[in-house]
């Protein structure tokens, strides 16, 4: 480890990683020592694994002979999925602090130590992330562009008023799993997470947003490994085409119903521990999308809901504008 590229740190909490596994034998052991080398070291690493074979196991093996005492591995006797793989590495984490971690990225060495700098003992943070191909050669791209902000426009987001920093996430979460860490505090709030498939990262990010909980650490701290196995695609680039593959895909698979269960749960979960002018803003959410899952019928019952959004102003406010006027009109 170059001492010209590491400050010296005094670890006063204990530092967790929770990672949920599948089939992940391939890059796991090169995610697992860019944890390890860490500046600020983690005190576990707790490991999920829902494989169905013991590739992904006998690569932890591998690595747990030369780190021994780090890893806290934990084979699921039935696959769990993504989402409630996520949420039981969490709720067996012991730290002060938690890290959520895929299988097959790679950390900058300093991303533990600066977001626990940033998080100040409290709530959670984000940073960014630097999307690469499978041998993490750089797609010059990062994570937060690639979900629609401008360069700067995430780190701006605590100078704006509550409201509007909430609007923000309610919009869209600007932070991924993989480049989120919250303090232990936090999972009696975000555990159990909603029965959603895939809900864990925007569950997090909509709670913590909505406590107004959170710091942004404006560094792009993750190699986020894009391959053909990811669960996530998110790291493609948005061309015009793909925006529209990705709309009518949203239509096929019906996300507006997905993130009106979400919010709904978001609703019901910090029903009496938020400010009321929160839970207002929730409901205004929870109602667009229960309105555009209302929307796959004829074009003579589609364009009164149209219109109430466009009226309410809720088709800026909460998704796309333009872009989701015209993918209502026009690709159902």
């Amino acid at each position: 480890m170059n001492g010209e590229n590491c400050t010296s740190v005094k670890n006063t909490q204990r530092i967790s990683i929770a990672m949920a596994v599948f089939n992940g034998e391939n890059y796991i052991r090169e995610q697992l020592e860019s944890i390890a080398g860490q500046t600020l070291p983690p005190a576990e690493i707790v490991i999920c694994d829902d494989s169905n074979d013991d590739l992904t196991y006998q690569a932890i093996i591998a690595f747990d002979r030369r780190q021994p005492g780090l890893v806290h591995y934990h084979r699921n006797p039935v696959q769990l999925g993504v989402n409630k793989n996520f949420e039981k590495a969490i709720s067996l984490c012991t730290g002060d602090m938690i890290f959520l971690s895929d299988q097959d990225d790679v950390w900058l060495p300093q991303k533990v130590e600066l977001m626990t700098k940033r998080s100040e003992r409290s709530g959670g943070v984000f940073c960014d992330s630097s999307i690469t191909g499978s041998d993490l050669r750089p797609l010059n791209l990062n994570h937060w562009k690639n979900r629609g902000f401008s360069q700067g426009q995430v780190s701006k987001l605590t100078e704006l008023s509550p409201r509007r920093r909430l609007t923000t996430f309610l919009r869209r979460v600007p932070a991924a799993a993989h480049d989120m860490a919250f303090h232990a505090d936090l999972k009696e709030l975000l555990l159990p997470f909603p029965d959603l498939n895939a809900c864990h990262d925007n569950w997090i990010g909509v709670i913590l947003a909505a406590t107004d909980a959170w710091k942004i650490c404006d560094k792009e701290l993750t190699l986020f490994r894009q391959h053909e196995s990811n669960v996530s695609k998110s790291g493609a680039r948005l061309t015009w085409r793909r925006r529209i593959i990705e709309a009518k895909s949203s239509i096929v698979n019906d996300t507006f119903s997905w993130n009106e269960t979400l919010f709904h749960a978001a609703m019901e979960r910090l029903a009496g521990k938020v400010p009321d002018w929160v839970m207002a803003c929730l409901e205004q959410r929870r109602d667009y999308a229960a309105a555009r899952a209302r929307m796959n019928c004829s074009l003579r019952k589609r364009l009164p809901l149209i219109g109430g959004e466009l009226l309410n102003g809720n088709y800026f406010r909460f998704g796309r504008g333009c872009q989701s006027i015209v993918q209502d009109l026009l690709l159902r």
